[in-house]
């Protein structure tokens, strides 16, 4: 019991020949060590010890298990039928090597598409399904796994404060969360699937671009100003930055739907407002003000190559 306790490098390969070695492996060191230090203090034997660290693995995979269907009508569709939805997610989404959207570093996005029957009507239902990456060192920090997994909660709190402004929401926006699922080997969530185009693929050019220009040419966003679309854009961030600050802004995290929405997405490295350290006010505004200038800069050099060209 005494193996490398009374030092700070504890190792649970240290009980490798213990009965119950497999369940202290499933803990994090810090956790395990702890439940290592009760279990002497308190002369556990082995089947105690067993008994225990069961206790332990069984309440942190139920604290680490949590599913919710936050649109009203995605509930609908699927009522009775969550935990298929959940499992599709979990297996058959994940797995299919054709349906990518995109990879970053903290996460991969694939496409879900079915059909359900909800009363004499059948429903297309098209989600994004954004998976958040285990943390590595060549990856993200479980910090910054944490602040992947609060996103879609972030981007509901902007959604819900722009409900306020339906002018402003016809041209920029937040993709709509449907869902989030979390196991203890994944998180994922489900969001508004957006047909359009990153800002950085403007920049490529081909048949799918073309598509793109000319459906943009029918759209509100031909219609409005600059100046316009600058005063839309600043109040949509003056609003949002009351809760988080975006964290990533770039173009590849700028969308453009075909119907003219401009999408801000990925709010994976979001900071939220009231967490910031003391002292660091004035370099938060300086921030705030750069994300603003940032997204007026890249829509109109967008707009400016679509419209004008």
């Amino acid at each position: 019991m005494e193996k490398g306790l009374e030092s700070n490098k504890f190792n649970p390969s240290d009980y490798e020949d213990s009965p119950f070695y497999i369940l202290l492996k499933k803990l994090p060191t810090e956790i395990a060590k702890k439940a290592m230090v009760y279990a002497e203090n308190n002369n556990l034997n082995d089947d105690e010890i067993t008994s225990y660290l069961k206790e332990i693995v069984s309440s942190r995979k139920e604290a680490m298990t949590s599913s919710e269907i936050s649109d009203p009508n995605i509930k609908e569709v699927f009522k009775g039928d969550e935990a298929e939805l959940f499992k599709s997610l979990e297996t058959t989404v994940f797995y299919n090597l054709d349906n990518y959207l995109g990879t970053g570093m903290t996460a991969k996005v694939k496409l879900y598409q079915t059909k359900k029957e909800l009363g004499d009507t059948e429903t297309e239902i098209k989600m994004a399904i954004k998976y958040v990456m285990t943390p590595t060192a060549k990856t993200i920090s479980a910090e910054q796994e944490h602040n992947v997994i609060m996103e879609v909660e972030r981007i509901r709190m902007v959604e819900k404060a722009e409900s306020s402004f339906p002018n402003r929401s016809r041209y920029i926006r937040v993709p709509h969360p449907f869902l989030y699922h979390r196991t203890e080997d994944l998180q994922l969530y489900g969001m508004e699937c957006i047909d359009g185009m990153t800002l950085e693929q403007t920049n490529q050019e081909g048949m799918f671009y073309n598509e793109m220009k000319e459906s943009l040419k029918n759209s509100p966003l031909a219609k409005v100003s600059l100046e316009e679309l600058d005063g839309y854009i600043k109040r949509f961030f003056d609003t949002m930055h009351e809760f988080c600050l975006h964290g990533d802004i770039k173009p590849k995290n700028i969308m453009v739907s075909r119907d003219g929405v401009i999408y801000i997405i990925d709010f994976g490295q979001s900071v939220m407002s009231n967490n910031i350290p003391a002292g660091s006010e004035e370099a938060f505004e300086n921030l705030k003000l750069d994300e603003i200038k940032g997204v007026q800069s890249a829509v109109k050099t967008m707009i400016r190559k679509i419209f004008e060209n």
